[in-house]
């Protein structure tokens, strides 16, 4: 469906996936990224927190929360995302 620009219609089966198995990375990064299409950026954040915590050393999960993070007024995940690179060198 997302490949054929159905975003609401991915959304609808990527919940089906995730009423299965709600801890499922790819679903879960799906589910973020097509919010983040719709510019619903809260629930794609929703998501995104669910997946960096569960998956914390998926760097592509990093990249697109902090694509849509403001790091003026939240710089946790700044902070952590330097602590791991600096774990991983």
């Amino acid at each position: 469906k997302r490949e054929l620009n159905d975003i609401d219609g991915s959304i609808l089966l990527y919940k089906k996936a995730y009423k299965i198995n709600n801890n499922n990375p790819l679903v879960l990064q799906n589910l973020a990224g097509s919010y983040q299409i719709l510019g619903k950026s809260n629930l794609s954040k929703k998501y995104l927190k669910v997946l960096l915590k569960n998956f914390p050393n998926i760097t592509v999960i990093n990249k697109i929360f902090s694509d849509i993070i403001n790091y003026k007024k939240n710089d946790k995940h700044q902070k952590q995302m330097l602590l791991q690179l600096r774990t991983e060198i």
